[in-house]
């Protein structure tokens, strides 16, 4: 292999480097241009692609990894030795680090000088290419909308709306009665079912408006979250960018979304023969699998956008810090899913609309028909005043120990993890602060969907900490 002046260097065979020349300068376009446009173009014919940085004295090796790519930078004693410098014992190649702020600069100015403070990982991570950037957008596009579809279908419980729409119809349904006649054959339908007969008789066309809206923006918004997902979901596949490995994740998330969709109807069925309401066994079902879907798009989302990659096997080993870190946080994580869950059961008892004050219930902290029904067990899902206790007890019990790991951990923590730290913290202080409010207010829609999103957001704070927390 023979240097070139002006050029690249070339060699017999698929393989192809790159030399910027040392004589001119070496500008921020032009850095882009060498590491991303034309890495971009000999990564379709080379087995390899080398840049070599004579003011970084570095020499970068871009290498396919499945469908990825690995920059190894390697120091080369090429320089040293031509600047009159002692060579030094170092490895042959080190990786790059997954810091995603260096990884950013690479891509915004074409520069992969380390840091000062540079740490060299123990073994190569792969590097976040387009494509994997892509599907993390989208994915993080995907959750917003889920997360917006949980909080419609807050309101829509909130505001006794999920019964409204009688069938379900998938294609059809999209389109909402247009005219009179088609607005008095849905009222019609409406008015055979319990909830009217009980709950609603002597409803107006005009009422039922109201509550048919909610529903029908819930499925409706249902609709277009199955396609955000889909569409970029089959034009990835098909053109093979989705990077190894993701595939199994994506084809989960797309399972359980169509699982998800049939649940739904399974939980609106609950409601239309002999109950006034749904079953708060399946809200709390439809709830948890919604919430689930989010959080493993949330934390593949987070890890393709901030360029972790997949270490190899002999990947640096967790510190104990972090290993305390990541059990803790596991724990949390499950301890606010649990909350999560008993306040989906809650709103399926309409339980908010009882004792609407706060520490008491009645004359004590524990209300005086917590243990009424029988047998016991009974009284955890279906005895509201029971139900609202348990939620408060949860809330209370996850706020403290979120704030005691947070005030002893946070010092041994990384600068990352510290910043996400700091997000859950101050989300579950507005939760309680918003939970307590709800509950004094006697539950008004708004708020209540204002509860519901800042339980998301506290689930979503601890998913980032515990993956971040993970990052090995």
């Amino acid at each position: 292999m023979t240097p070139s002046t002006d050029g690249p260097w070339e060699k017999p065979g698929r393989f192809r480097t790159f030399q910027a020349s040392a004589t001119s300068a070496w500008t921020g376009s032009s850095q882009r241009a060498d590491r991303v446009i034309k890495r971009r173009r000999y990564r379709r014919a080379a087995d390899a692609y080398w840049i070599v940085d004579p003011d970084a004295r570095l020499i970068e090796r871009w290498q396919p990894v499945g469908r990825d790519e690995s920059l190894m930078i390697v120091l080369s004693t090429l320089f040293r030795e031509a600047s009159g410098e002692a060579p030094q014992a170092s490895p042959a190649a080190i990786p790059v680090t997954n810091d995603p702020l260096l990884w950013r600069r690479i891509v915004r100015t074409g520069s992969p000088q380390p840091p000062a403070d540079f740490s060299v990982p123990t073994a190569p991570f792969i590097a976040p290419t387009d494509h994997s950037r892509r599907i993390g957008q989208w994915l993080a596009i995907w959750s917003v909308v889920v997360f917006a579809i949980v909080l419609v279908g807050g309101g829509t419980r909130l505001t006794e709306s999920g019964l409204s729409i009688t069938e379900w119809q998938p294609l059809s349904g999209v389109i909402p009665p247009i005219g009179h006649e088609r607005w008095v054959a849905e009222f019609e339908k409406y008015q055979q079912i319990p909830q009217y007969m009980q709950m609603n008789a002597g409803m107006t066309l005009a009422q039922f408006k109201g509550i048919y809206l909610w529903e029908y923006m819930h499925r409706l918004l249902a609709r277009v979250g199955g396609l955000v997902f889909a569409i970029p979901f089959f034009f990835f596949a098909f053109t093979k960018r989705v990077p190894h490995g993701l595939m199994p994740r994506l084809v989960t998330i797309g399972t359980l979304t169509v699982a998800q969709a049939a649940l739904g109807w399974f939980m609106v069925v609950s409601g239309l023969t002999q109950r006034v309401n749904v079953s708060q066994y399946r809200l709390a079902a439809h709830l948890s699998l919604a919430v689930v879907i989010f959080l493993i798009s949330v934390w593949t989302a987070d890890s393709l956008l901030n360029g972790d990659g997949e270490p190899s096997a002999g990947g640096k080993r967790l510190t104990a810090d972090d290993r305390t870190h990541r059990k803790a946080l596991r724990g949390l994580l499950g301890l606010a899913f649990l909350t999560l869950v008993s306040g989906a059961f809650v709103a399926g008892l309409r339980a908010g609309a009882i004792y609407n004050e706060f520490p008491m219930m009645g004359a004590g902290l524990v209300p005086v028909e917590y243990s009424s029904m029988a047998p016991s067990w009974k009284n955890l899902f279906e005895n509201p005043a029971a139900v609202q206790f348990n939620h408060r007890l949860l809330a209370i019990t996850t706020l403290l120990a979120i704030g005691i790991f947070y005030f002893r951990s946070r010092a041994a923590a990384s600068a990352a993890l510290q910043t996400r730290l700091d997000l859950v913290f101050v989300a579950v202080l507005g939760q309680v602060a918003l939970g307590i409010t709800v509950l004094l207010l006697g539950v008004p829609v708004l708020v209540g969907v204002a509860h519901q999103a800042g339980a998301l957001l506290v689930l979503t704070a601890l998913t980032l900490s515990l993956r971040q927390a993970s990052r090995a």
